[in-house]
């Protein structure tokens, strides 16, 4: 960061703030990608056991993955 002229010390905040307040709001949303990322495969996860009861069960064959 370049050095700031000691007048403009007391208000160099009002020019970074805007920053922090982008900076906070990308990483909420990276954090919330994360957390769907995460949901979807227990989800995708949760219906490839179904699949695989459902192939063993009532359609009279074994899982094609084994």
């Amino acid at each position: 960061m370049p050095a700031v002229p000691a007048v403009d010390q007391p208000t160099a905040w009002l020019t970074e703030w805007p920053l922090w307040g982008v900076e906070f709001m990308l990483q909420a949303q990276q954090m919330q990608l994360e957390a769907w990322r995460c949901w979807q495969g227990s989800l995708q996860f949760a219906g490839n056991e179904c699949w695989d009861w459902w192939t063993s069960h009532c359609a009279g064959g074994v899982p094609l993955d084994g």
